[in-house]
C-alpha cells in the first residue's frame, strides 16, 4: 500500500461512480460549449444590475468582473485540460512499459522452451543413431532417460524405415 496505488484505487473509484460521470460530462460540455456559460453569467450579473438600479460605472465594474471571471474559466479550462492530457500520457506510458515487460518474459521463456526441444531433439536423435548402428532396440527406458513425455514419438520415430 502505497500513497501512489492508494490515489490510483481512490481514482479509479470515483471514475466509475455517478459523480465522476457527471464531472466528467460537466467538464467536457464546458470545455467542448463555454458561450453558454459566459452568457448565463451575463444573464445573472445584468438582472443583478437591474434589479439594484445601479449606474454606469457600476455596469461597467460588473462587465469587468463578468469578462474577468470568463477569463479565469477559459484558464482553469485550459489547465484541466492540460493535467488531463498529461495524466493520459503518463497512464499510455505505464501500459506500454507493462506490455514491453510482457513481452520480453514471453520471448525469454519461449527461447528458453525452444532451447530445451532442440537439446531433448538432440538427445534423442543421438540416442536413435546409437540404436540403430548397434542394432539394438531403442527401449521406453532410453526414452524417458532423453525427455520424460516425448516417449511415444520417439519410439515411433526410431523404428519406422528409412
Amino acid at each position: 500500500m502505497t500513497p501512489g496505488s492508494v490515489l490510483d484505487q481512490l481514482l479509479d473509484y470515483t471514475r466509475d461512480s455517478p459523480a465522476g460521470e457527471f464531472a466528467r460530462n460537466l467538464g467536457r460540455e464546458i470545455r467542448e460549449n463555454p458561450v453558454p456559460l459566459v452568457l448565463i453569467g451575463i444573464g445573472i450579473a445584468w438582472l443583478m444590475l437591474a434589479a439594484s438600479r445601479t449606474s454606469g460605472t457600476a455596469i461597467a465594474s460588473a462587465a469587468d468582473s463578468v469578462a474577468k471571471t470568463v477569463n479565469d474559466i477559459g484558464t482553469g479550462t485550459s489547465a484541466a485540460v492540460s493535467r488531463t492530457s498529461e495524466w493520459g500520457q503518463q497512464a499510455v506510458a505505464r501500459i506500454s512499459d507493462r506490455a514491453s515487460n510482457a513481452a520480453k518474459i514471453i520471448s525469454d521463456r519461449t527461447a528458453q522452451l525452444a532451447a530445451h526441444a532442440r537439446d531433448a531433439a538432440d538427445s534423442l536423435t543421438g540416442k536413435a543413431r546409437a540404436a540403430a548402428t548397434s542394432e539394438r532396440p531403442l527401449g521406453d527406458a532410453d526414452i524417458g532417460k532423453a525427455t520424460p513425455g516425448a516417449g511415444a514419438c520417439a519410439v515411433k520415430t526410431a523404428h519406422e524405415p528409412r
